[in-house]
């Protein structure tokens, strides 16, 4: 017998709450809408939401606050999420699994743009994505470029550590003997670095600079390195206005007033490079940093 019409109406709501709530308790819905004038920090929290229940619905939110502008660590964040989940084919971050989620055909050409941009604000988690993505491509003047901003940008004493010639040079342990064919390979780097900074190449100042710094392929020269990053912040590059900074914070390069640093690193910060931030970079600690002279 059919149900009288105004019953079923008032049945219908009733049934699809109940659904709602019953899929709510059991795990299947935690993601809240998002307004459209939502920042940044409100975008990316419910992307990663969207991301965690393997919904690619994330790309969007994702993009929205990729675009946004003044450049914050979470606008940064979803420009290096978006780009390796483009990339990739992954909604899982760096370093993490997909758990019994369904992967999408990795797209490398339409996420390399936003792993550059979230690089190029600072993002090391982009840093390391791009590094991974010029070893698989045997690009290897690439590598060198993102594993030295990596070990730079982190101030890892580790990561320094493990930037020898002979792993630039492609190969794998750190104390491995360096063998002809690493050493053309090395060689070949910095010849290329070389070759693109004397074409006016602004990436390859930052390079060259990064290879003084570390006494790699050439002689270690901090003083030199700080002129090559400068030369790069003058022509607009935050990061290089950052290594400034962070160079000139190291024992090894005398002479630069407090006042010079902290305008690096404002300079840094107003062209896009939250970790330049007032209250961030005074709190680096590595042992190599000293305010005493």
């Amino acid at each position: 017998m059919p149900m009288p019409m105004p019953l079923r109406a008032r049945l219908c709501p009733a049934v699809a709450a109940l659904f709602a709530c019953l899929l709510v308790l059991s795990g299947c819905v935690t993601t809240t809408p998002v307004r459209g004038d939502a920042d940044a920090h409100t975008l990316l929290e419910a992307g990663q939401q969207h991301a965690r229940q393997q919904d690619w619905t994330a790309l969007r939110l994702y993009r929205r606050a990729a675009v946004l502008r003044p450049v914050d660590d979470a606008v940064m964040g979803a420009q290096a999420r978006l780009g390796r989940a483009l990339s990739t084919g992954s909604l899982a971050p760096y370093g993490e699994r997909d758990i019994g989620g369904a992967l999408r055909r990795p797209r490398p050409e339409q996420g390399r743009p936003w792993l550059l941009l979230a690089a190029r604000h600072g993002s090391t988690a982009a840093m390391r994505d791009l590094w991974e993505d010029a070893r698989l491509r045997g690009d290897a003047t690439q590598e060198a470029r993102w594993r030295m901003r990596f070990a730079m940008t982190t101030q890892s004493l580790f990561e320094r550590g493990a930037l020898r010639p002979t792993q630039l040079g492609g190969l794998s342990a750190p104390r491995s003997q360096p063998t002809a064919a690493s050493q053309a390979r090395l060689d070949a780097i910095v010849a290329a670095i070389r070759e693109q900074a004397a074409r006016g190449d602004v990436e390859a100042w930052i390079d060259l600079g990064l290879l003084q710094t570390f006494g790699i392929g050439m002689p270690r020269d901090p003083q030199a390195a700080l002129a090559q990053f400068q030369r790069a912040g003058d022509a607009g590059s935050a990061i290089g206005l950052y290594f400034c900074g962070l160079l000139a914070m190291e024992n090894a390069v005398t002479g630069i007033e407090r006042a010079q640093i902290e305008a690096w690193f404002a300079q840094a910060h107003a062209a896009g490079f939250p970790l330049a931030r007032d209250g961030l970079w005074q709190e680096l600690q590595a042992p190599v940093f000293n305010f005493s002279s």
